[in-house]
């Protein structure tokens, strides 16, 4: 496992890398912070195509942060977190009944 440690100095060197075109780092224990570094890494690499980064225990708001700076990355054309579809079925409904509620006090607070 390289951690949040190894994540940062792979992403550090990244950042300048215009070689290397795949990047599997499946099962490493990056975490939060680690994925944090990576998306940072990926604003600026233009040469990494495929990226892999199942069983890292990067959370949903880790994902979110790689699927953000992927707005100015336009290489990279595959990321794998290995997010199944089932979690990002429980965080779609989740957030929809978070909106529903948003959206019922809003109407209520108009009422009155």
């Amino acid at each position: 496992d390289i951690g949040v440690t190894g994540s940062t100095k792979i992403a550090k060197m990244l950042s300048t890398n215009t070689a290397l075109h795949t990047l599997y780092l499946n099962n490493n224990d990056i975490g939060v912070t680690g994925s944090t570094k990576i998306a940072k890494m990926l604003s600026t690499n233009t040469a990494l195509h495929t990226l892999y980064l199942n069983n890292n225990k990067i959370d949903i708001k880790g994902a979110a942060k790689i699927a953000n700076l992927l707005e100015s990355n336009y290489t990279l054309t595959l990321v794998d977190l290995g997010i199944d579809d089932t979690k990002l079925t429980e965080i779609i409904n989740r957030n929809i009944e978070i909106l529903e509620k948003i959206r019922f006090i809003k109407t209520k607070m108009a009422i009155i």
